[in-house]
């Protein structure tokens, strides 16, 4: 069995943001104005800027290294079909597991809808479905490849790169254009595969030409994720995101995080330094823990009103509580080989 490759940078990516998530969360900073209904109280706070440009990064830099990994490896026999595989499990189990925790079971008549699955019934699992969406997607570009010059891919690439984030840019006017059709709502919905399609491309390109990224390519990169964080918070915050993603901004639909993803894995792809073993040990955890905080941070209220109290009025505790739980029940899992 070939073995797969291996990016000492991806470690510290995993643990930094199996961490962010948690803190996203448990909203370990405290209140954001990107939490308030009212857009009249509005003004962007460093916690609002934590929140939605370091912390809910998490999510879009997962599916590029991901996504990535694939394109790495893909060579390998039958890698398509086991990828799928192991999502496909993945997210039915899952799915199952946090609809019982959370929901206490599935509401049978929405299981028949579209969007309840795409949703993964509603819980944090969508991720799952929406990587393997990009994951195919990612798989048929590859296929193309084969197929076209490396001259005319590339520039196919960056076209439907502009494409995928021309959709993100004008969401709600597309939205409003097709709000008849039964399935409008994966436009705006913060689950929808839509918001990750742009990382099918970026990894792409980032997987062919990484080796040969320059400062000023990188300088360019920060660039364009500074302009796009300084004009998202001056238009892009709408009292219309808050029935999309329960905030003021757009969770995922944004091209700072496109911007900012793409920057980030350019340069964690220059290390190659092995992490430390702390880092390891959580890197190998990640998973786990971007799974199981969740039932945590939940449901932890309802197991204990005394320490939901305590953790109202401190939102570091709750963090720490949460991260550790969710660390220990990924290691039992992980290592005790229950899934």
């Amino acid at each position: 069995m070939v073995q797969e490759k291996y990016y000492p940078g991806f470690d510290y990516l995993r643990a930094f943001f199996c961490i962010a998530i948690v803190g996203w969360h448990t909203k370990v900073f405290g209140y954001a104005h990107i939490l308030d209904k009212s857009l009249d109280t509005f003004r962007v706070t460093l916690p609002d800027i934590i929140y939605a440009n370091i912390l809910l990064l998490g999510v879009p830099l997962f599916h590029q290294v991901s996504l990535f990994l694939y394109i790495q490896n893909r060579k390998r026999n039958d890698y398509f079909i086991g990828r799928i595989k192991k999502l496909g499990f993945l997210y039915l189990f899952w799915t199952l597991v946090s609809v019982v925790f959370l929901y206490d079971g599935m509401d049978f008549n929405k299981v028949i809808s579209l969007d309840y699955w795409i949703a993964a019934g509603y819980t944090h699992i969508y991720f799952i479905f929406s990587l393997i969406v990009t994951t195919i997607v990612t798989e048929l570009l590859c296929l193309l490849s084969s197929r076209v010059s490396e001259n005319k891919f590339r520039v196919l690439t960056v076209l439907l790169l502009l494409a995928s984030c021309m959709v993100l840019i004008f969401r709600i006017p597309l939205y409003e254009l097709l709000k008849t059709s039964h399935y409008a709502y994966l436009i705006v919905a913060f689950y929808s595969p839509i918001n990750f399609i742009p990382y099918v491309f970026t990894a792409m390109l980032i997987a062919h030409y990484w080796k040969k990224s320059s400062s000023s390519l990188l300088g360019m990169l920060f660039l364009l994720s500074s302009l796009f964080v300084v004009w998202e918070w001056k238009s892009q915050v709408n009292v219309f995101n808050l029935g999309q993603g329960g905030l003021l901004i757009s969770p995922y639909a944004r091209l700072s995080l496109v911007m900012t993803a793409s920057l980030v894995m350019c340069l964690v792809l220059k290390i190659t330094q092995r992490a430390p073993n702390l880092i390891l040990q959580i890197s190998n955890l990640s998973l786990g823990v971007y799974i199981t905080h969740y039932y945590f941070a939940n449901k932890l209220f309802q197991f204990s009103p005394d320490l939901a109290r305590i953790a109202v009025d401190n939102g570091m505790l709750l963090f720490v509580f949460v991260l550790v739980l969710s660390l220990g029940l990924s290691y039992v899992i992980k290592y005790k080989k229950i899934t």
